[in-house]
């Protein structure tokens, strides 16, 4: 009888551990690297289903964010998704407007079809000169450096390359050439970093 008491106490108090052992800041980071990467372009979400879709701060319903949360009607941009979870941004307008990034359960949201930057357009002679900088940075071996500018070159164009009549996996190796920098593979990354950025200024050029 003493057994089964004593499995019984330890299935009741299993998940109690388990919640408690679930390091949030680890997880969210953990997410950020492992997960698919959404393009700027299919970003927006519309929230379904009835009631508050509950914000935390990595993708574990452990890591609950207390008093922050979306409605129905709010509209949401996708950057991840992860293991059910999608982490997202929002624009709290409130007297002093502030983007809230968070993840949110996947089976509450809806494609629709707004994207990050609608419209944007961006200045293609500083994209430009942006690539010559990071491959000078990469032939010096100041590969952080090149990294960084052609990650302002891919800011800068935005979602701004793409169309529907175009065959892209720059988003893939994006993800790739995050985790390259994450391990150390400097080099490598830099050179993935730009050469990402010219696939897109070359895809924009052709539109």
């Amino acid at each position: 009888m003493s057994i089964i008491k004593f499995l019984f106490a330890a299935l009741v108090l299993l998940p109690f551990k388990a919640f408690a052992g679930v390091d949030c800041d680890k997880l969210d980071k953990a997410g950020d690297n492992i997960a698919n990467v959404i393009p700027d372009y299919g970003s927006g979400r519309d929230i379904i289903g009835d009631g508050r879709l509950q914000f935390y701060s990595a993708p574990d319903v452990s890591c609950k964010m207390a008093g922050r949360f979306v409605l129905p009607g709010d509209t949401l941009f996708a950057k991840f998704d992860y293991k059910g979870f999608t982490k997202v941004s929002f624009i709290a307008m409130k007297k002093s407007d502030r983007e809230i990034t968070a993840w949110v359960v996947s089976s509450r949201l809806r494609e629709n079809s707004e994207g990050i930057v609608p419209g944007h357009a961006p200045d293609v002679e500083e994209v430009s000169r942006q690539l010559q900088d990071g491959e000078s940075a990469i032939s010096q071996r100041k590969y952080e450096s090149a990294i960084e500018i052609c990650q302002g070159g891919l800011d800068a164009i935005g979602d701004a390359y793409w169309s529907k009549n175009i065959e892209d996996d720059t988003d893939l190796k994006l993800m790739a050439a995050r985790l390259l920098r994450k391990d150390g593979k400097l080099e490598n990354a830099a050179s993935m970093y730009c050469g990402i950025l010219v696939a897109r200024l070359r895809l924009y050029n052709k539109r």
